[in-house]
């Protein structure tokens, strides 16, 4: 395997050199991840540079490993991914102490979901009641009197009935069920004892047809299967966050990567919720939107004292203040707290800081007696809580509230 690696927003210092097959089947997926470049092509392959976006993770395609690192050198990502996903302090330790992935990340974390799955469900794989309607002579559960009535007069003399079996075909059993099938084309070769095992601890479980992974929102835990959390959590990342094409029974293209800048805004509203306990930060206050949707002018972060709009902040995940900036932010003060605001009319953006001499704080009045502010914040020091709250501090001061 061919290692790649580039920056957030850079471009590769090779090309990739993929085969005509590869390339015009997974063309739509790699521009999901990358800006490409117009491809040099010949007779036996296509070649191209690769500029990435603002995703931090790892691909894999034919005889490369691509990986993808944050845009802040010495960013500490994996501290804010720890912030804002729980579940990856455990279960991805990897991601959250280094900055990069290995080429090797895929079978440690598969790995690691198939041996923690065999070890809780030895020790509690729950059963628990499934409602079953069956057609049959012994009667074993409540009569379905109008079903068996019109099997009656087909011929079908056997009586339909419902009742309640004690299975281990439970829905948390079939979502572990359904990852492993979902995993098996990544490393079926390397993990067969693995598979094996699981297989037949789960032989009673249906495959579930499909998977709409928002259902993992809705899932409940009480202390009957609070066990399974760990290995749901598991689910939930390997579904949401691993895209996997099967050719011919193998993995063709497989990539995990995350959402940077939605990672680096929610780190920030975690920060102003934890230091300003007594004001509201809101998410959604002026309505619903992703911070990386460009259609929507929406801001990140809204601080309010009671009902009263104090400021609103956007986190820029680019290293530098643009004329596109200062237009949202005139289109912030005007639109949203010209109106609600008669004093504190201030927006302010804030940007992660590329080197430790520069930084960054500029003031901007607008044409509304608004002010517009840019901060810089050290990505470096963010586990440091006495930088945090002199960072904090900084700011309000600006902005005339206290903590």
């Amino acid at each position: 395997m061919e290692i790649i690696e580039v920056r957030e927003y850079k471009k590769s210092d090779k090309p990739l050199k993929l085969s005509h097959k590869a390339f015009n089947s997974h063309q739509t997926k790699l521009q999901k991840i990358f800006k490409l470049s117009p491809p040099s092509v010949n007779p036996t392959s296509i070649s191209f540079f690769i500029t990435a976006k603002h995703w931090v993770g790892i691909l894999q395609i034919e005889n490369y490993v691509i990986i993808v690192k944050p845009k802040v050198e010495d960013a500490k990502f994996g501290y804010m991914l720890s912030k804002v996903e729980i579940a990856y302090v455990h279960l991805l330790p990897e991601i959250v102490q280094e900055t990069q992935l290995s080429e090797g990340f895929f079978k440690k974390l598969i790995k690691q979901f198939l041996i923690r799955s065999i070890e809780v469900l030895q020790i509690s794989l729950r059963k628990g009641y499934r409602s079953k309607i069956i057609s049959s002579f012994d009667i074993k559960g409540k009569l379905l009197v109008s079903k068996s009535i019109k099997s009656a007069l087909k011929g079908d003399y056997r009586q339909y009935q419902k009742y309640n079996e004690f299975t281990a075909d439970t829905y948390l059993n079939q979502i572990i069920k359904y990852t492993l099938e979902f995993l098996k084309p990544l490393v079926h070769h390397d993990f067969s004892d693995l598979i094996e095992t699981l297989d037949i601890m789960l032989r009673e479980v249906t495959i579930l047809e499909n998977m709409d992974t928002q259902e993992f929102e809705f899932i409940q835990y009480n202390h009957l299967n609070i066990q399974y959390k760990e290995l749901i959590d598991f689910c939930e990342i390997i579904l949401k966050q691993i895209i996997v094409e099967i050719a011919q029974g193998d993995a063709s293209f497989h990539a995990f990567y995350l959402n940077s800048w939605d990672i680096y805004e929610r780190f920030l509203r975690i920060i102003f919720t934890k230091y300003l306990s007594k004001y509201i930060v809101s998410k959604n206050h002026y309505g619903f939107s992703k911070s990386w949707d460009k259609k929507k002018l929406i801001p990140d972060i809204t601080i309010l004292e009671g009902e009263e709009v104090r400021f609103i902040i956007d986190a820029k995940y680019k290293t530098s203040v643009t004329a596109t900036d200062l237009q949202q932010g005139s289109h912030y003060i005007r639109h949203l707290l010209l109106d609600k605001c008669e004093i504190n009319r201030v927006c302010v953006y804030i940007y992660p800081q590329i080197n430790e001499k520069i930084v960054m704080h500029t003031v901007e009045k607008t044409q509304d007696n608004g002010i517009f502010y840019s901060h810089s914040i050290d990505l470096s020091k963010i586990d440091n809580e006495d930088y945090l709250l002199r960072w904090i501090q900084s700011i309000l001061t600006e902005t005339s509230i206290s903590l």
